[in-house]
């Protein structure tokens, strides 16, 4: 009997404010008395309402700290898809220089997973790039091969809906591809920083 009741109790995610006591009577009865633990609810009362942060950088103030601390499952989600969409891991190189080279192609295509689904969730479609790619995983391609060597592309007959993603995704690409930067800034400033770092492979 003692023995389920503190099975009962450790199971229970109020069970330590509780203390319980079995016991048998001279009649030979089994009799159970219980009774709040009062140190352990006013210890627990003590902390109702706050959240409690440590941090090892003094300069932070107290919503700066929080706001980065809720910042972080955000870098927790983006490892979470690099080990898992992107397939980031395994490693089977061991020259440091493939490795980074590697995980700059990684970063990259995480880059460019993020801004899909920010573009395409501001363009109203709520869905993650994850979802995205599952739903048009249906889309079928036909190619038609000429005898001039000329080739055709063409759909599969395609869903309303699979239609109207289609066409919002365009619409978030096409934003995407949009520099404040004129196209001759950016070509030289890609073209400068190519010539100043070291080739990785």
């Amino acid at each position: 009997m003692e023995r389920s009741v503190n099975a009962r109790r450790k199971a229970s995610p109020v069970g330590h404010f509780v203390e319980a006591t079995v016991y048998t009577t001279t009649e030979g009865a089994l009799n159970l008395t219980w009774q709040v633990n009062q140190t352990t609810l006013a210890a627990t009362e003590r902390l109702d309402g706050r959240y409690l942060l440590v941090t090892n950088d003094w300069k932070l103030s107290h919503a700066e700290m929080f706001r980065l601390y809720r910042a972080k499952y955000g870098v927790e989600k983006c490892f979470r898809i690099s080990k898992s969409d992107l397939h980031i891991s395994p490693i089977f190189l061991h020259q440091d220089k493939r490795i980074a080279s590697m995980l700059f192609i990684n970063m990259l295509a995480l880059l460019a997973y993020t801004l899909l689904q920010r573009q395409i969730q501001q363009q109203g479609l709520q869905m993650t790039t994850r979802s995205l790619l599952q739903r048009l995983d249906q889309l079928t391609l036909i190619e038609t091969r000429c005898w001039d060597g000329s080739r055709l592309h063409r759909l599969t007959p395609l869903e309303p809906e699979l239609l109207a993603i289609l066409h919002l995704v365009a619409l978030a690409l096409d934003e995407m591809l949009q520099v404040v930067v004129s196209a001759d800034h950016s070509l030289a400033l890609f073209d400068s920083a190519f010539d100043a770092s070291p080739r990785l492979l």
